[in-house]
């Protein structure tokens, strides 16, 4: 017999209740860890600080990422200004 967990989650005015059952996969944990690092992340730490520690890489991350779309978006441009 398959048992069945159940986690609850309020948001402001709302409550969620997910289920899962027992010896499968639970596609909310990685979810509810995320959530739940983030909070602590925000509420626990001096995350300002901990930001401009990472500053660096995530200008790096952000370049990478304009740069990749400017490229996924050439062919298209090009061939809008060539007509």
């Amino acid at each position: 017999m398959n048992s069945i967990t159940a986690y609850s989650m309020k948001t402001n005015n709302h409550s969620i209740i997910f289920t899962a059952q027992a010896g499968k996969a639970d596609p909310f944990s990685l979810l509810t860890r995320l959530i739940r690092r983030f909070r602590y992340f925000i509420e626990g730490t001096d995350w300002d600080k901990e930001l401009l520690r990472y500053e660096k890489g995530i200008d790096r991350l952000c370049w990478i990422i304009l740069v990749a779309s400017a490229i996924f978006f050439l062919p298209v441009t090009i061939s809008i200004v060539s007509k």
